[in-house]
């Protein structure tokens, strides 16, 4: 019944909170009360269900009781003090399904006057194995496993559940279950086939409608708590009564049809360890151990174990535990105890125990906010269970009476399964829901297999939908940061097509791999015209043997079309950038048109555009010449010097300025001007250090690179990853990622420049310059001296600082896309907007300065 409890948990948290662990309150007294208006009709209503149908077991029905008040007494004083909880116990009535099914197993396989201790060792030993199973998942750490479970099987096992109750409860108030009840329809439909008598049968079957009816009316108007029980059992009783005087049956001619419960009597506490001791070496051990029996056992015990350790996840949620101020709630040491606390409730024949939610409810609504009436309550259930004459007054109760509670509870459970299953989950997966309900419901072990295999089969849809090919792209969607000349950018957006790119996750074995290769064979056959293939492997651990092998057969394909297609493999850890490499050796592989050193996406790219440029020029080496030009450094010297290349630029800034505001605006910052000559690598500045100068690229070109240190944002699988040998996927990895390639006539710093218009702190260089291969001679515009300059001459300062925002802003997204942790991003290449314009078709038109590459000449 512990599941049963989770429509309950709306409790809102900030009014639960425990004053102390031991303090009597005055609600505390109320325990006793509570004790006998709740926790006896329950337990009533869970023996009932587990001796309905069997006749012989009948007579034995407060033996059974008398058991099932000890197990709450027991646990009772148990959660007192060890629970971190301020709860007490509760029955489950799951349990009380299987042992209803279980004494119907022992029907015809154990003699009628050994059915009472066959029935007590059962309860002994299947509470001690759900208590041992719980202790083991605990500790051994293995709740785990729990979350593997998909959702629609957790529905079905947890709405077979109720159905089984629900079940078990017709069971009790009719003597007939739910499937035989279906079979006499069977019959009724079918006029040749002879019916015996049932009128008895539908008469308790409408009377326990009734019941049912009458308790789940009073959940809707919002009686609940200690209320609902006495005054549901009042109502079935009164209509009961009135209907059968109306009728005019008297009471012993409902006993003898079977509308009371059948021998409620007080016979004393002991009787059940007087049958052990009696009969106890009449035993058929080897009762235990036939298949039908484990087949039956073993899947309970799964079950509801698995169902207490789910109603504990949830209940933490709701009811603060007592723990110590600053300590935190140990979910594994509650499941370990509860555990511990059913193996001791199962030494003594006692039947599996829960926490309870709704006892604690009732009680804090009377104002109880302390552990004593935890106490109090096992001193009423001890008192119950040494006093068997308390519990003679309920013979007066209907049986619908009990059996509709029952009913009510499971359909309660049922609806709200029900309900949030259908609003969380689609309509396909639902229906997997609804097929393990039913498989479960009628025989559970194939309920359980059938669990698990649509765990298993979730896991095999979940797991390919996430490897193998997770995107792909062509050139034309994706480029690298390196800022082409426009007739490049032209042609690299006209023939990006040419270049396709793959990226791929998870962990690539045979079957993953032959999809891969399959999916790309289609692709080189829809597109002919594909020059290289770049597969991404930032998000894959490790591709095993099988895998690197099919890998090396479709490059070695690729190699032998005609024209050949080049093929990059880039962002691979280091043990499987040391497997691809040791295969490209063993297939022959070794050509350069195979590239396997590119570390990350963006020098993939890279490698791919150079060869797009080099094949598109190939044919004219005139072409070839003039778009892969770089001017030679021009060793400049002085302020004169500087001062005509500010003077320049201002000419291409501002055009339409007066000659005379441009001359001036030079002149005031003609001293702090300076041109400085780099080497080759020589760092311009480093990211991180304080940003003082504006920088434009006279001559050669400046490399901007930025130290890339992501943190684990994706939940991949850590499998096949060694990292204690520096295993790590390539996106965890500190690295420092080149973002783009700066020609003559680029500026840098006026994102930094822009930043310092509060003038309140220094900002930092967000990347790091260095000179590129032919080294670079760049003009440094200290930011102080351009400011300064805004006061005397607006006109031009407007103009420059307009650029300049402009320039930073294209810069702000560059940096974004560069630093994102997915390896795949649509390009912000500045160059882009010159394409149309350097088309043939759009004529020539003049780009911005720091939009073209221009050469810097005096």
């Amino acid at each position: 019944m512990g599941k049963l409890d989770l429509p309950l948990l709306h409790v809102e948290e900030s009014e639960n909170k425990s004053l102390t662990r031991f303090r009597c309150e005055g609600g505390d007294f109320l325990a006793p009360f509570v004790a006998v208006a709740l926790s006896l009709p329950v337990t009533i209503g869970a023996v009932g269900v587990a001796v309905a149908g069997n006749d012989d077991l009948k007579p034995f029905f407060c033996v059974l009781l008398s058991q099932g008040l000890l197990s709450l007494a027991m646990s009772a004083f148990c959660y007192s003090r060890y629970s971190q909880f301020p709860t007490c116990s509760n029955v489950d009535f799951l349990t009380a399904a299987f042992f209803g099914r279980f004494a119907n197993l022992m029907h015809g396989r154990v003699p009628s006057h050994l059915l009472l201790v066959h029935m007590l060792v059962a309860q002994g030993l299947f509470t001690m194995l759900v208590g041992l199973v719980s202790w083991a998942i605990a500790s051994l750490d293995i709740l785990w496993v729990m979350r593997f479970l998909p959702y629609p099987v957790i529905t079905g096992f947890n709405c077979a559940g109720a159905l089984m109750i629900m079940n078990g409860g017709l069971s009790l108030g009719t003597g007939k279950n739910l499937v035989q009840f279906l079979g006499h329809a069977t019959w009724i439909i079918d006029p040749m086939t002879p019916t015996p008598s049932w009128g008895n049968e539908y008469a308790k079957f409408a009377a326990t409608l009734l019941g049912a009816a009458v308790f789940y009316g009073l959940g809707r108007t919002k009686v609940n708590g200690a209320a609902k029980l006495p005054i549901g059992f009042g109502i079935v009783s009164a209509c009961f009564y009135a209907f059968t005087k109306w009728c005019g049956i008297t009471h012993a001619e409902l006993e003898l049809r079977g509308f009371f419960l059948e021998n409620i009597s007080g016979d004393p506490w002991y009787a059940g360890f007087v049958e052990l001791a009696g009969k106890g070496s009449q035993i058929n051990w080897w009762f235990w151990v036939e298949t039908e029996v484990l087949m039956l056992v073993l899947p309970y015990t799964v079950l509801i174990s698995f169902s207490l350790i789910l109603f504990l996840a949830n209940l933490h949620e709701v009811l603060p535990p007592h723990v110590a101020e600053g300590a935190r709630y140990n979910f594994t040491e509650e499941i370990r105890t509860q555990g511990k606390f059913n193996v001791f409730v199962g030494l003594f024949c006692g039947i599996p125990m829960c926490s309870s939610l709704k006892f604690w409810l009732v009680i804090k609504q009377a104002g109880s906010k302390t552990r004593i009436w935890v106490l109090n309550m096992g001193v009423a259930l001890l008192m119950l269970f040494i006093c068997p004459d308390l519990r003679l007054c309920l013979s007066v109760v209907p049986k619908c009476a009990f059996s509709g509670l029952v009913v009510c509870i499971g359909l309660d459970f049922f609806v709200n399964m029900f309900t949030e299953s259908r609003r969380r989950i689609a309509a396909s997966e639902w229906r997997f829901a609804a097929v393990t309900t039913v498989v479960t419901f009628f025989n559970i072990f194939a309920g359980l297999l059938l669990g698990i295999l649509l765990a298993a089969f979730f896991f095999l849809v979940e797991y390919s939908s996430m490897t193998g090919i997770i995107r792909k792209a062509t050139l034309a969607d994706v480029r690298s940061f390196a800022v082409q000349t426009p007739e490049h950018a032209t042609l690299l957006h006209k023939r990006g097509g040419d270049v396709a790119v793959f990226w791929c996750s998870g962990y690539i074995f045979f079957g993953t791999a032959s999809t891969i290769v399959q999916e790309i064979d289609d692709y080189l056959d829809t597109f002919p015209n594909v020059q290289a293939i770049i597969l991404d492997f930032e998000f894959v651990p490790a591709v095993d043997a099988s895998g690197v092998s099919a890998l090396m057969g479709f490059a070695s394909r690729c190699l032998k079309k005609s024209p050949p297609v080049s093929v990059c493999c880039c962002g691979m850890t280091r043990r499987l950038h040391g497997s691809m490499t040791v295969a490209v050796k063993e297939w022959k592989l070794e050509d350069e048109r195979v590239m396997l050193n590119q570390r990350r996406i963006e020098g993939a790219l890279g490698w791919a555009e150079q060869l797009l440029i080099k094949a598109y020029f190939h044919e004219s080496p005139a072409n070839l010449s003039r778009a892969s030009s770089n001017p030679h450094p021009v060793p400049f010297t002085g302020t004169e010097t500087a001062s005509k290349a500010m003077l320049f630029l201002l000419h291409g800034l501002v055009p339409d300025a007066v000659e005379g505001d441009i001359e001036a605006f030079v002149q005031q910052l003609a001293p702090s001007l300076e041109i400085v000559q780099y080497k080759v690598g020589g760092t311009l500045f480093r990211e991180g250090a304080g940003a003082k100068s504006l920088h434009f690229v006279l001559s050669g070109s400046v490399k901007l690179s930025k130290v890339i240190s992501e943190t684990e944002v994706f939940k991949m699988g850590r499998y096949h990853l060694n990292e204690e040998k520096g295993d790590k996927f390539v996106f965890e990895q500190r690295t420092e990622v080149e973002l783009k390639c700066v020609p003559a006539g680029g500026w840098l710093g006026s994102l930094e420049f822009c930043a310092t218009a509060s003038m309140s702190r220094t900002p930092c260089c967000v990347v790091s310059a260095r000179a590129g291969e032919q080294g670079a001679c760049g003009l440094r515009v200290p930011f102080h001296c351009l400011r300064d300059a805004k006061h005397e001459h607006p006109a031009v300062w407007c103009a420059v600082l307009e650029h300049i925002s402009f320039l930073a802003g294209l810069e702000s997204l560059e940096l974004l896309g560069s630093t994102r942790m997915l390896p795949y991003r649509t390009s912000s290449d500045a160059t882009f907007l010159a394409c149309a314009e350097a088309s043939p078709t759009g004529g020539p038109a003049a780009a911005p300065v720091g939009q073209r590459a221009i050469p810097y000449e005096l």
